[in-house]
């Protein structure tokens, strides 16, 4: 019995490893190809032999060479070939919005430009390093998705790993992420765009992490550059939008989210510069005056920065979608009693306090016996097989207590602190039954409020 179960984890184990060399082969590695966003584009790993799958222009030279960007063997190189900025491409297809992702390098003197038959939509550097771009637009007119050499004598430049899909989002649900890079775990800036109203100022890339990663995107002000921040253009006027995410002040500056440049009610978040913890953004609003999301600071003549993490944008459809659906009793904990929640040692009750909105949290104590918990029984499909979103608010005592919630599984776990805790995690549950736990083996409690779990399901 024992060889049999030894030969079957190794046939898991090679099925798993045969799984993981397809995705890569396929253009996925990085993990953002989602299952309805396809590859559209031929050859956009470059490991075919020719070139045969792509076009020329400018009378560009196209070959293909050693030195891939991260794995394969080959990759594209356009070269100069009698005519300014030559340029390999293939077709596109007007309406629709694409993002592209990929490595691209100069040769010391000419440059990567990715463009959509005319305007750049990302730019690269001469340098001879490999630079990663993850790029979001809509095609608008130009039918050819183009790889460029940008000089006007001799030179190349090489690509490798294009992946080119039509954009979704983070199809999760019906809400879909807007934002390229929002995560901001991208190696470079290119998805932002960066101005500031005066002279100077910056953007970059900078080690840290709001929850998860390992990068945040800092704005910087100086001298008279007045207000700076980084933009996307990825907003409709008149339409309804909900922003989520991270910020952190320097202790100085205040940080800003804004859409569109107007000051209107509902179109900004302002948060403060009370402390340099990360501080929790999550509003609806509309844009004012241009379509463009931008991160930045609202001050004019203070030297500082400000950062910003796993920011989110979606169009708004209200508190709860056809395809997302709150499936707790009294999550809002608004209910005048605790009849929703099934008490499993622990003494339930509803306090006042809330975490953003309505009047009362409820609260899990010790009562003697154990890790007090409050329950909602059956209404998960368990095994590990559905993901599910969980939002919501939590805090400690400030002693020793402290909350978690789980579903089989541990889904989130937060600390003893007196401050609300912001959870927002998506996870496949293994049982069907959602609990609230207070980590208390004497005298304590853990407060909740504003809990929302939906079942997610992928867009078709």
């Amino acid at each position: 019995m024992k060889k049999i179960i030894i030969a079957l984890l190794v046939l898991i184990a090679a099925y798993l490893v045969g799984a993981a060399v397809f995705a890569v082969a396929n253009g996925q590695a990085d993990g953002k190809v989602l299952n309805v966003e396809k590859q559209i584009i031929a050859d956009g790993d470059m490991e075919a032999a020719d070139t045969s799958d792509w076009n020329a222009g400018n009378s560009a030279t196209l070959t293909k060479e050693s030195g891939a960007a991260e794995d394969g063997d080959r990759v594209l190189k356009v070269a100069y070939n009698g005519t300014t900025n030559p340029f390999a491409y293939q077709a596109q297809v007007v309406g629709k919005t694409y993002r592209v992702t990929g490595w691209a390098r100069g040769d010391g003197t000419a440059y990567p430009v990715y463009s959509d038959s005319g305007y750049t939509t990302w730019a690269g550097t001469t340098s001879t390093e490999w630079q990663r771009f993850d790029i979001v637009y809509e095609v608008v007119g130009g039918i050819q998705a183009r790889l460029y050499a940008k000089t006007s004598s001799s030179g190349y430049t090489e690509w490798d790993d294009l992946v080119f899909v039509e954009h979704v989002g983070k199809t999760t649900n019906a809400e879909q992420q807007l934002l390229a890079d929002g995560d901001m775990e991208a190696a470079d800036t290119s998805s932002w765009a960066f101005s500031c109203s005066g002279t100077g100022g910056s953007n970059s890339k900078v080690a840290g992490a709001a929850e998860d990663g390992n990068q945040v995107i800092e704005v910087t002000r100086t001298g008279t550059s007045g207000y700076c921040y980084v933009r996307q253009a990825i907003l409709t006027l008149g339409k309804t939008y909900r922003v989520t995410g991270w910020v952190k002040s320097d202790e100085v500056s205040v940080p800003r989210i804004l859409m569109g440049n107007g000051l209107a009610v509902g179109s900004y978040w302002n948060g403060t510069t009370s402390t340099a913890e990360w501080q929790w953004a999550d509003f609806v609003g509309q844009p004012s005056n241009n379509t463009s999301l931008y991160l930045g600071t609202t001050d004019l003549l203070t030297d500082g920065f400000v950062e910003f993490d796993d920011i989110t944008v979606t169009e708004y459809t209200g508190p709860a979608t056809d395809n997302e659906q709150q499936l707790l009793a009294d999550g809002d904990m608004e209910a005048g009693d605790t009849s929703s929640w099934v008490s499993i040692q622990s003494d339930l009750s509803k306090e006042s306090g809330a975490a953003e909105d309505g009047d009362l949290i409820l609260r899990v104590s010790y009562n003697g016996t154990g890790a007090p918990q409050a329950r909602q029984n059956s209404l998960l499909t368990g095994g590990g097989i559905i993901d599910y979103h969980l939002t919501g608010w939590a805090r400690g005592d400030g002693d020793a207590a402290y909350p978690s919630v789980t579903a089989g599984n541990p889904l989130w776990t937060g600390t003893t602190s007196t401050e609300w805790q912001r959870i927002d995690v998506i996870k496949a549950p293994n049982v069907t039954t959602f609990v609230a736990y207070c980590n208390a083996a004497a005298a304590g409690y853990c407060d909740y409020d504003d809990l929302v779990i939906s079942e997610l399901r992928s867009v078709p």
